[in-house]
């Protein structure tokens, strides 16, 4: 492991919330690079997913999937408003029940329920679908998702080409987003930079959340599998 470019190998090594972390050495292959993001967080958080059924929110290509599965996860449930994205290893897998063509804005409460929520979205602020994942798995043991500035930012703020680079611009993607989940009831117990930058670059966060979850509107029945 890098931290800020140097080679760590002390297990205790202290790290600022605003250090870059890399991962070296021999690792898994995962159908997709958001496989790598979140063994880092599950690591650091310890997060424990054995046994566990899971929701995946937004998908893609199924990296998020791919890592719960490996990590011990019962089965997960794979959701994204795309067609034809998860790697077909996964679509074939038993374990996995694909819902493509989903919005998770309208996806309803799942049946049977699910432990854990996981959350890496596109062209959606995180506050977006925190409710609506919070109605499908009302018995979650907590949430993970993936903060991304240049979503989370005002247009204006966000330069040419969607990448921030200073500091100040992604502190403040996370502060506006602390502060809406604050108002909301939504509680983050931790939060943590990305081990792997976005595709483009940019240095994303994770949020971890914990129930108990704010009043939820009723919801719509969702078959789970």
């Amino acid at each position: 492991m890098r931290v800020d470019g140097a080679a760590i190998t002390r297990p205790a090594h202290p790290t600022g919330a605003a250090a870059t972390i890399e991962l070296t050495g021999e690792a898994p292959t995962y159908v997709g690079r958001g496989g790598r993001k979140l063994a880092f967080a599950l690591k650091h958080f310890g997060l424990d997913v054995h046994g566990l059924d899971a929701l995946d929110a937004g998908a893609g290509t199924g990296g998020f999937t791919d890592c719960l599965l490996r990590a011990g996860a019962t089965a997960v449930v794979a959701v994204d408003v795309g067609h034809a994205q998860l790697h077909p290893a996964l679509r074939d897998d038993p374990r996995v029940l694909s819902r493509e063509g989903q919005d998770v804005r309208d996806l309803g409460r799942l049946t049977p329920p699910v432990d854990v929520v996981v959350i890496d979205v596109a062209f959606l602020r995180l506050r977006d679908v925190l409710l609506p994942c919070a109605a499908a798995a009302p018995q979650a043991r907590w949430m993970l998702g993936l903060l991304k500035p240049e979503f989370e930012l005002p247009t204006r703020d966000v330069p040419q080409g969607g990448v921030v680079r200073s500091a100040s611009g992604r502190n403040a993607a996370l502060l506006g987003f602390l502060a809406w989940c604050e108002a909301t009831g939504f509680r983050v117990t931790a939060s943590r930079a990305s081990a792997v930058p976005g595709r483009e670059g940019n240095v994303e966060t994770f949020v971890l959340l914990r129930p108990p979850w704010p009043a939820l509107p009723s919801a719509s029945v969702a078959s789970g599998r």
